[in-house]
């Protein structure tokens, strides 16, 4: 079942980036009727310039057809699919959320998939989540779009439990199109197989915006599972207060509003923060994926969940990883080489309150110093 959960991961990717390209080579062709974001006394569009290298993806906004070829176990590869891919643009395009519906052979599949650019390390990232039956897990893949391809790296593992490099190519781009190459190696990268490869067509004009593709997911929280009703407490539209410590030693507050809807029948959580401009700086967005974690390694008696987000400031990805509780919950940020640096800690949440207090170390978790209190009471 992993095995076949691999593949259909990487097939999924290979979908989005295939969107990816697609956008590419449109904006190539049509730039200034698809990116109205482009200078037009610029003939280089946007995402072909490397001085603005966050603006390379915006022509994947939109709604996309897509054709699979996976390989069998014969080498042969067999024509599978449809799938559908709408995206749509968050944080001013900063962030592409892709949600993913259609089949793959006799299974309705559906995933989602987020595209941020890194401007600190000048590079694309792809937060990949896909819930198949009894795995669900984040992948991240990270690589840089140049000359017209985009190339993504990053780790698998198969039905052996061996972890695999993995490699997603972006090529052949034209105008209606492109070639999406999903490939993996089990000896350093020497050899790849090439498991999966799909075809993006645009459907049409249409570019739905988050409303139009919470509403083509329609899949409210499985409050039936245990393992996913107590992520119940983030959902829905809140307002309140944030107070955050200064260098100074001071508190300062904002008003702020929150809110989250649930994607993928409650398997994920999207929410969206802004935060009103105050004494510590001007206002701040903010964005992030919530995933229920299943067959990924973790204590399976574990209620365990992830989170990414970014905001409009950073381009950096931060990562979460804990639980929720019927009393709250406990989430820590692993920062790099896996060395503490933050946590985040719900508390006594009910109906119509929510209260959260962020943390950071110095000392790998030794000592925690507050941070950011946030207090919201549910928008009426």
């Amino acid at each position: 079942m992993l095995g076949s959960t691999v593949v259909l991961r990487r097939s999924c990717r290979t979908g989005l980036a295939f969107a990816f390209a697609l956008c590419v080579t449109v904006g190539g062709v049509l730039a200034t009727t698809v990116s109205p974001r482009d200078d037009p006394t610029n003939a280089l569009p946007s995402w072909l310039d490397d001085a603005h290298p966050e603006r390379q993806l915006d022509v994947l906004v939109g709604r996309f057809d897509a054709d699979a070829w996976l390989m069998r176990h014969s080498g042969l590869y067999d024509r599978d699919g449809p799938l559908e891919l709408r995206v749509t643009g968050l944080l001013d395009g900063r962030l592409l959320v892709g949600l993913w519906t259609g089949a793959l052979g006799e299974h309705e599949v559906s995933g989602l998939d987020l595209f941020t650019f890194d401007s600190s390390r000048r590079t694309w990232v792809l937060l990949h989540y896909w819930p198949a039956p009894g795995d669900a897990g984040f992948e991240l893949d990270e690589g840089v779009f140049r000359h017209g391809r985009l190339e993504l790296l990053g780790q698998e593992s198969d039905a052996k439990g061996r972890v695999l490099d993995a490699r997603t190519t972006l090529s052949d781009i034209s105008s209606f199109g492109l070639r999406w190459e999903s490939q993996l190696s089990a000896d350093d990268t020497i050899t790849w197989r090439t498991p999966s490869v799909f075809e993006l067509s645009r459907h049409d004009d249409t570019r739905p915006d988050l409303a139009a593709l919470l509403a083509h997911d329609g899949g409210a929280l499985a409050v039936a599972r245990p393992d996913q009703s107590d992520a119940r407490q983030l959902l829905g539209r809140w307002t309140g207060r944030v107070s955050r410590l200064l260098d100074d030693g001071r508190w300062v507050d904002s008003t702020c509003r929150y809110e989250a809807d649930p994607l993928l029948q409650g398997s994920a959580i999207l929410e969206r923060w802004h935060e009103d401009a105050g004494e510590t700086g001007p206002a701040l967005e903010r964005v992030g994926l919530w995933g229920h974690l299943r067959g990924t390694g973790r204590r399976a008696d574990r209620r365990s969940w992830e989170m990414f987000r970014r905001d409009d400031h950073d381009g950096h990805l931060w990562s979460f990883a804990g639980d929720f509780r019927a009393d709250g919950g406990d989430f820590v940020c692993p920062g790099e080489r896996g060395r503490l640096v933050a946590r985040m800690a719900i508390s006594h949440p009910s109906d119509d309150r929510l209260a959260w207090v962020e943390s950071s170390t110095d000392d790998a978790g030794e000592t925690w110093t507050e941070r950011v209190r946030v207090e919201l009471e549910r928008a009426p």
